[in-house]
């Protein structure tokens, strides 16, 4: 946030993948797709650093992610298809693990990515649409094309 020059618009951006993800993540624990294996404070909500993750990840739509804006349906195969492979990843190192039936779970997870990554990278082209608005980061002297 410090270095973003739109801090209004970054602001709303994180609070709205914040909630999005919220929604993912309880919706994904309470059908038993997944389990945490060292819980949360309170059981049928996902842990706080699932949330963090969410708001990392908004950050990156502005900026890095830019060359997303528009292309939705190629968003929604990259969350149908990246979303089941990193968590996955997470397994391994013990930070997520999987009710059976397996493959079913990872379908769905990956099914709700594919609506989930589309419609933040909609929201942000929405909320990022002022063209007045300069997409670049403070001290730094080249603007991001977006």
């Amino acid at each position: 946030m410090l270095l973003s020059s739109d801090r209004t618009n970054q602001a709303k951006m994180l609070l709205i993948a914040t909630g999005v993800g919220f929604a993912v993540d309880s919706t994904l624990l309470n059908l038993e797709v997944y389990r945490f294996p060292n819980g949360s404070a309170i059981g049928w909500l996902p842990p706080l650093w699932m949330s963090v993750l969410w708001i990392q990840f908004a950050t990156t739509l502005r900026y890095c992610l830019n060359w997303l804006s528009g292309r939705y349906v190629f968003s929604a195969l990259l969350g149908f298809a990246g979303a089941p492979l990193a968590f996955v990843g997470g397994e391994k190192i013990g930070a997520v693990s999987f009710d059976s039936p397996r493959l079913t779970n990872l379908l769905i997870l990956g099914s709700l990515w594919a609506i989930a990554i589309p419609l933040l990278i909609y929201i942000s082209d929405r909320i990022h649409s002022d063209a007045s608005v300069d997409a670049t980061y403070r001290g730094f002297s080249s603007p991001v094309k977006v």
